[in-house]
């Protein structure tokens, strides 16, 4: 990268102490406040406040179908798994969730499902 006189610090940045200095609340707190308060701004202007609610419903309604595109997926995937990889599944499944497991009942019982 080339040097560029023409980019410099200003005074207070040249005298920042980075031994104390905290970027969460001295940069990106201070940035998310400027930035929504010009979105806001921005907002306002381009639309009316109507458009923005009908907006939020139809963010909603797209979560919503993501969520069931994702439920779909999954019951699909669930659907084609053979009958050990299924078990393999739930015991990892419920495994995650806290449940403890004995020896037994590990092994496959190829009874199909």
């Amino acid at each position: 990268m080339k040097f560029n006189p023409k980019i410099t610090l200003t005074q207070d940045g040249a005298n920042v102490d980075l031994t104390d200095f905290d970027v969460k609340a001295e940069v990106r707190d201070k940035a998310r406040s400027y930035w929504e308060e010009h979105s806001t701004k921005n907002k306002s202007k381009n639309k009316p406040v109507e458009t923005l609610e009908v907006e939020d419903e139809e963010n909603e309604s797209t979560d919503d179908e993501l969520l069931d595109d994702f439920k779909v997926k999954l019951q699909s995937a669930i659907a084609n798994m053979s009958p050990a990889k299924f078990e393999q599944f739930s015991r990892a499944l419920l495994t995650k969730m806290g449940v403890e497991f004995t020896n037994k009942g590990v092994q496959v019982s190829n009874d199909g499902g």
